[in-house]
């Protein structure tokens, strides 16, 4: 078992099953007056002048051999091997120290590992080799989704919405026998896993998601990780004025808060109008500038020429129209401006005098 200092001893070949049956313990107990003593059946030596911390563990834990990624120690998201591990879960009742392991099968060496400390009930994954005949591939991305009205206070608007990242992993497998694989996912401070596929493995550090893979087949598995996340939003924003009327489409607003978001509703469909009114009327507004500009243009030439003088009389009055219908438009945008600001007033102080708090949803 791991030692937080490794004893120096010469380790026999591993024993066969019956071998380990008939052997028995590897430590004989004994009792001693009060203490008790214990013959081990290798020796182990302990440098002069230090100590050794020697973990004596004699029983049998279930485990299995599994392939396990680690896809966020790769720089590609593409053709990632797997490490060959072992899979085993700390059912001794004892805590035990890191150290490092070597792994037998069928009384053959396939290679050796580490193993941090384990506390008692924890799994862990020892792994030993690289497999060239697994290979997993992975794709993905983000979105928001959930965006839902949290609070209103002081004129301040908070929605609560939710990150999602998804990835698609997908896992090749060559042998000719089906493999059990586990995809390791470090975990994130403020997220969390969306439906834990049955037999995830969670860890302080990561959640390990497995995978069953045909023999010469394929499998893929969706993992999502879920944050949740307040934001503010302007009081007269599109999105506001969306979140504003899926809440009043629940049916759970209080009739006097109810009735002040439809004003909002109102008023902000005023401002739109307003606003389409006045992109309308500054592209009219630029389209005779234009006009203006070519016209002049035309009528500073024909002044420096002799003649023409009615095609100078034309162009003059009708400069002059295009600048009596550019002052109208000038005014109107004058006009609009004043009244989207005045109608953003009456919105502000409405919103004041509204305070609503919703419950938090859970990722």
């Amino acid at each position: 078992m791991p030692a937080s200092k490794p004893a120096t001893s010469v380790a026999p070949p591993p024993p066969s099953m019956d071998q380990m049956q008939s052997q028995g313990s590897e430590a004989q107990a004994a009792s001693v007056g009060v203490l008790f003593r214990y013959d081990l059946q290798d020796p182990v030596t302990v440098p002069d002048r230090s100590s050794t911390l020697v973990s004596i563990v004699n029983q049998r834990i279930s485990g299995e051999e599994v392939v396990y990624f680690r896809p966020e120690l790769s720089d590609s998201l593409r053709e990632i091997h797997p490490y060959r591990a072992v899979k085993f879960q700390n059912a001794t009742g004892f805590t035990l120290e890191s150290g490092p392991i070597t792994v037998y099968s069928e009384g053959t060496f396939v290679g050796e590992g580490f193993v941090e400390r384990m506390q008692s009930g924890r799994t862990s994954f020892l792994t030993f080799a690289v497999d060239g005949n697994v290979l997993l591939d992975s794709h993905g991305g983000s979105r928001e989704e959930g965006v839902a009205l949290l609070r209103i206070v002081d004129g301040l608007i908070v929605s609560e919405m939710q990150r999602v990242e998804s990835t698609t992993y997908e896992v090749k497998n060559k042998h000719a026998e089906a493999q059990r694989a586990f995809i390791r996912t470090p975990k994130r401070p403020g997220w969390s896993l969306r439906e834990k596929p049955e037999g995830t493995v969670e860890t302080p550090e990561a959640f390990v998601i497995p995978l069953s893979v045909p023999a010469k087949g394929e499998a893929k598995i969706d993992v999502e990780l879920v944050q949740r996340v307040e934001r503010n939003l302007a009081f007269d924003s599109t999105e506001t004025m969306e979140l504003f009327r899926v809440y009043l489409a629940g049916g759970k607003a209080p009739p006097a808060i109810a009735k002040s978001l439809k004003q909002l509703l109102e008023l902000q469909s005023q401002v739109s109008e307003k606003r389409k009114e006045d992109e309308r009327v500054r592209m009219q507004h630029d389209q005779l500038s234009r006009d203006q500009d070519r016209v002049r243009a035309n009528l500073n030439v024909l002044r420096r020429t002799p003649g023409n003088e009615p095609l100078r009389n034309e162009l003059a009055q009708k400069l002059a129209k295009l600048e009596a219908d550019l002052g109208k438009l000038s005014g109107r945008l004058v006009a609009l401006s004043e009244e989207i600001a005045e109608l953003q007033t009456q919105m502000k102080v409405l919103l004041e005098g509204i305070t609503l708090e919703n419950k938090a949803a859970t990722p």
